[in-house]
Order: structure tokens, then C-alpha cells, then sequence
């Protein structure tokens, strides 16, 4: 619970301190990039992905071809690929290994 409230209250204050569009998508890469062990850098994709939804909807209507849309899909399968392969380096409470000796079970 902790993390989502520290990086709700960051993303807050940064949409609070600066007015400017690019200054607020400079802030957030920069507490993205300074805080990559972490979960923060999800908090500051999605605030960007709020902040340049715009954009993005034109960007992708505008090619008509899905010849065009392929690199476009591309990118987005590479960005999601490196997101989802940051760990987090902090020890605490995780979930037991899928494999080997211990399984996941789920209890009610």
C-alpha cells in the first residue's frame, strides 16, 4: 500500500508544481530514471501516458496501412518488454518460485 500512496502523492506533486506540459514529462522521466529499482518508474509511464493521450490516439490513427502500424507495434511490444523485465531489488515480501520444489498455491 505504501508504494502506491508515495507515488500517487509524487505524480500529484508534480502535476501541482509545474504548469508546462514538458516540464512536467521532464520531471517525470527524471523521477523515473532516478528511481528505477523501484515501481515508481509504472506511476511516471502511466502520468506520461495521461499526459500525451493526444498525441498518441493521433499518432496511431494517422497511418492507414497496417503495414505502417507494424513498427508502431513493435515499439510498443519492446517498451513493454523492458518494463516488465525490471526487478525489484529490494528485498521484501514476494511471491515463492513457480517451479522446482516450492508451488504457488492460492489460499482463501
Amino acid at each position: 500500500m505504501q508504494p502506491e500512496l508515495v507515488g500517487s502523492f509524487y505524480v500529484f506533486l508534480i502535476r501541482a508544481i509545474s504548469g508546462n506540459r514538458l516540464v512536467r514529462a521532464a520531471l517525470l522521466l527524471l523521477w523515473a530514471g532516478a528511481s528505477l529499482t523501484n515501481y515508481f518508474p509504472l506511476f511516471a509511464a502511466g502520468a506520461l501516458l495521461f499526459e500525451f493521450e493526444a498525441d498518441i490516439r493521433q499518432c496511431w490513427e494517422k497511418p492507414k496501412s497496417a503495414l505502417s502500424r507494424g513498427p508502431i507495434i513493435v515499439a510498443l511490444v519492446v517498451v513493454a518488454v523492458y518494463l516488465g523485465g525490471l526487478y525489484d531489488t529490494q528485498p521484501g515480501r514476494a511471491l515463492p518460485r513457480l517451479y522446482g520444489k516450492r508451488r504457488f498455491v492460492p489460499t482463501l
